[in-house]
């Protein structure tokens, strides 16, 4: 019973309402995710504009499938950390932005990470 209260709660739909950079969207105006795993360039970077639009293009506007990372649940910057979905997207965009070259695995989060065991993570 425990088990699935938790995993009830780590599982959240909302509205992607704005997308501040190819690796952290905000969902329903309010709650910053941060895509687990992943790290794409930051502002003015090299990349930065592509890695942001790709996103955009994947989820702004859309519901997003939320899956919070029990091992981390919360960053340094109090960002929820998770997978997400966008749409009707099959697969992640954790997965897609490293899949076409727009992220980079943030290795040395795989031993703080529930999602490193997943196939598309090169732990």
């Amino acid at each position: 019973m425990l088990f699935l209260i938790l995993l009830i709660l780590s599982l959240i739909h909302g509205n992607v309402t704005s997308v501040s950079d190819g690796d952290t969207v905000q969902i329903n105006h309010n709650q910053t995710i941060r895509l687990a795993l992943v790290d794409t360039p930051e502002l003015f970077h090299y990349g930065w504009y592509d890695a942001k639009k790709y996103t955009i293009d994947h989820c702004l506007n859309k519901d997003a499938k939320i899956n919070i990372d029990d091992k981390e649940p919360v960053d340094i910057h109090g960002r929820t950390v998770a997978m997400v979905k966008c749409g009707k997207d099959r697969s992640t965009m954790n997965q897609l932005l490293l899949k076409n070259d727009y992220a980079t695995l943030l290795r040395s989060f795989c031993d703080k990470s529930e999602f490193s065991n997943k196939s598309w993570v090169k732990c």
